[in-house]
């Protein structure tokens, strides 16, 4: 099953810690992103050169640097390619916690890339976020359908928009 809305992808994401350490690297090398390229899990061709997402020990063995290595968490959701809001959330809430990570979307699952001595702890971070959006998921929103607002092009705020709690005249 697809999800498309943000809370059914983070109800659904069930991340998956994947075995084996990787890195990115990157070369203007066609032979060496040839020769990487069979055990690379990603590539990008980018206007430096090419970008790939290697196993660590192929890295150390064709001589590139490793100083970052990292550990993938597969977020298991078949995600819609436009899907709008997962990574968004799952990069803030690694973030709020101090954990950087690298997102990667694929055609069916996204994937996160985060330094090797906090995977564990990023683990447990996606799985509170999922377990939180399972709570929300099918829930009411709290706001009235008189309250909820989408901003059409061209629409902007007016103090006749503003909450109570903000004194005319300063920005929202």
């Amino acid at each position: 099953m697809i999800s498309r809305t943000c809370d059914e992808m983070i109800a659904r994401m069930a991340p998956d810690l994947r075995p084996g350490e990787f890195v990115f690297v990157t070369t203007r090398e066609d032979s060496l992103a040839q020769t990487l390229l069979p055990g690379a899990v990603a590539l990008f061709r980018e206007d430096e050169g090419f970008s790939l997402i290697v196993p660590l020990a192929l890295a150390q063995d064709s001589g590139l640097g490793v100083d970052h290595p990292m550990r993938c968490i597969t977020l298991s959701v078949h995600s819609a390619l436009d899907g709008v809001g997962l990574t968004a959330a799952v990069s803030a809430a690694l973030g709020r916690q101090g954990v950087p990570c690298n997102m990667v979307a694929a055609y069916h699952h996204d994937h996160v890339f985060v330094p090797s001595a906090m995977a564990e702890r990023a683990l447990a971070i996606l799985a509170a976020l999922q377990a939180s959006g399972q709570d929300d998921i099918g829930r009411e929103s709290p706001f009235p359908a008189k309250q909820r607002r989408v901003l059409q092009p061209g629409h902007a705020f007016t103090d006749r928009h503003r909450p109570s709690s903000l004194p005319p005249g300063r920005p929202l």
